[in-house]
């Protein structure tokens, strides 16, 4: 599997086109436009799956999603609706919020260490719920590799997303296809000293997305962003990768 470094900044998949119009039309019919309803990135408001990947996760979450004012974990401004379920055996006990360095973090992850985390591994997120029905199941059955997590992100106008690293793609490849955007929401990665900044579009293209190095977002709107994110395991898609 190919390495961040082996990877454009920015791309997208040049076989797959996904009708927007149609899909916005689901969103519509289905109400999940309903901002309201975009809970789960609150520890308060998410289901126990959630939970326990928000608290595995919480530095994340306070430090570089949510807004400064917002009470702990519990984000106005930047919101998600899952699309996948846990699908993996729970921890014994509740997910603790607790800060925690860099190596811990690692070791959550890997299956064979005593301190693994099964929440905190998006691998165990590939079962598709309840919504993933209609335009969206269409949209799924255009990948070839697996999907682990999906989830839609809204983005608050005016609001930011701080930089951050998340996994390598030869862990996790991470798509997205913008569905409510304008030219002032910015995108940037930060690949081996150089700042990559694009504005995605929503074309129907599926965007590959080089989380594996720094990055961040801007909506510069007073308008709300929202993408869909698509999370694989496998790299089937980029043999039809085209760098942007």
């Amino acid at each position: 599997m190919k390495t961040r470094k082996q990877l454009p900044a920015f791309g997208y998949i040049d076989h797959i086109q996904v009708d927007i119009d149609a899909l916005i039309d689901h969103l519509l019919k289905h109400k999940l436009l309903d901002w309201d309803s975009y809970n789960c990135c609150r520890y308060s408001t998410a289901d126990d799956n959630y939970q326990g990947l928000i608290a595995a996760s919480h530095i994340t979450y306070n430090q570089y999603f949510k807004e400064d004012q917002a009470d702990n974990l519990e984000s106005e401004k930047f919101r998600q609706i899952q699309l996948t379920e846990f699908v993996g055996v729970h921890s014994d006990q509740a997910v603790e919020i607790e800060s925690s360095s860099f190596v811990e973090r690692v070791r959550r992850l890997d299956p064979l260490h005593p301190k693994y985390v099964p929440e905190a591994d998006e691998l165990n997120y590939g079962r598709r719920g309840p919504l993933v029905v209609g335009e969206i199941e269409k949209v799924f059955d255009k990948f070839a590799s697996r999907i682990t997590r999906a989830r839609f992100n809204y983005l608050a106008g005016g609001h930011e997303i701080k930089p951050h690293i998340d996994y390598d793609p030869s862990f996790i490849t991470r798509y997205h296809i913008p569905v409510l955007t304008n030219p002032d929401v910015r995108m940037y990665i930060e690949k081996q000293g150089h700042e990559h900044e694009q504005y995605l579009p929503a074309d129907g293209r599926v965007y590959f997305f080089n989380a594996g190095f720094k990055h961040w977002v801007k909506n510069n709107s007073s308008l709300a962003r929202l993408h869909l994110i698509v999370d694989v395991h496998g790299q089937s898609e980029l043999e039809h990768l085209i760098p942007i």
